[in-house]
């Protein structure tokens, strides 16, 4: 009985996860006045989420938010995948190829530093994800 309650809670929190990331995902894109939009003159609260992103891109503003729905995979991954290791590291090979494509393609940052670092923020994270993978019993048939 408590299994069914710790995953019908689960559940839940991951819906309503990702109820909110579709609705703030559609209102990014569908608001039109976001071209536009110069938030670094603003003095407001949000200005400092956007403080080092290009505001001429509705996907460069949308950094936030893949970058907070990238750490909930990684948590879903970690929790939900724990029986199979080698599961666990291909998911967490997967979402990082995911977000450094996202990193390469759209280039959210104004500054070229700033996407080096996550390129080889990255890169490092990978590197110790395939040592995982060489290092990990799963790969043969011996336990």
């Amino acid at each position: 009985m408590s299994e069914l309650i710790s995953f019908i809670s689960s559940a839940t929190l991951i819906a309503v996860i990702l109820i909110l990331a579709a609705y703030s995902a559609i209102k990014v894109l569908r608001n039109t006045r976001m071209q536009n939009l110069d938030i670094r003159e603003d003095n407001s609260k949000v200005s400092a989420l956007y403080e080092f992103l290009k505001t001429n891109d509705k996907w460069s503003l949308m950094f936030q938010l893949i970058f907070v729905l990238r750490r909930v995979f990684i948590a879903l991954i970690l929790v939900y995948l724990k029986v199979s290791k080698m599961a666990q590291v291909f998911g967490l090979m997967i979402t990082g190829l995911v977000y450094t494509g996202y990193i390469l393609k759209v280039r959210p940052f104004e500054e070229k530093s700033l996407i080096n670092m996550e390129v080889f923020n990255e890169a490092i994270i990978m590197l110790c994800l395939y040592h995982m993978l060489i290092f990990t019993q799963g790969l043969t048939d011996d336990e």
